[in-house]
């Protein structure tokens, strides 16, 4: 990953204040990109959007397979564990926020499904109340609990909004 080690270093100042953010939304790296931090019981995601529309920068070698997602990563000077849970660094992009009063819902919608694709390629909720997350993983959906990552199979998406 275009710079996870060093991102995940960098921003540990939650440390000593206690305060931790609901996610994190950077841009940098030129792509797409979805991690999970898990700092306690509190897992928070960290969202890379950067393929907004100049040069993309592919995670892998040429040549290289695909990464197969969820893929732990080893972070270097911290104990918190990291998840890259999905990426796309073949296409433009951009994030679709969306913030009430209960929840934070995080997307990411690929640029060449045009104006007419309502769907995300990809996404993450945030309970504001419990923390609790909720993301697609794989190309289903999941639900996150603050002490386990056990999906329920049940799940639709009604359930998000």
């Amino acid at each position: 990953m275009v710079g996870a080690s060093r991102c995940f270093r960098k921003l540990t100042p939650h440390a000593t204040t206690g305060v931790w953010p609901h996610a994190v939304l950077s841009a940098h790296a030129h792509s797409y990109q979805r991690f999970t931090r898990l700092h306690g019981q509190t897992q928070i995601p960290y969202v890379v959007c950067g393929n907004g529309g100049h040069g993309l920068t592919r995670l892998t070698h040429k040549g290289a397979s695909a990464l197969r997602t969820p893929l732990s990563l080893d972070v270097t000077g911290n104990a918190d564990k990291v998840t890259l849970e999905n990426y796309d660094d073949g296409d433009y992009g951009y994030l679709r926020v969306i913030v009430t009063a209960a929840q934070l819902r995080i997307e990411y919608h690929p640029a060449g499904d045009g104006s007419g694709a309502k769907t995300p390629d990809d996404f993450v909720t945030v309970d504001l109340a419990t923390r609790e997350r909720y993301g697609r993983i794989a190309g289903s959906l999941a639900w996150y609990s603050r002490t386990s990552r056990r999906s329920l199979v049940a799940l639709s998406e009604q359930h998000i909004y």
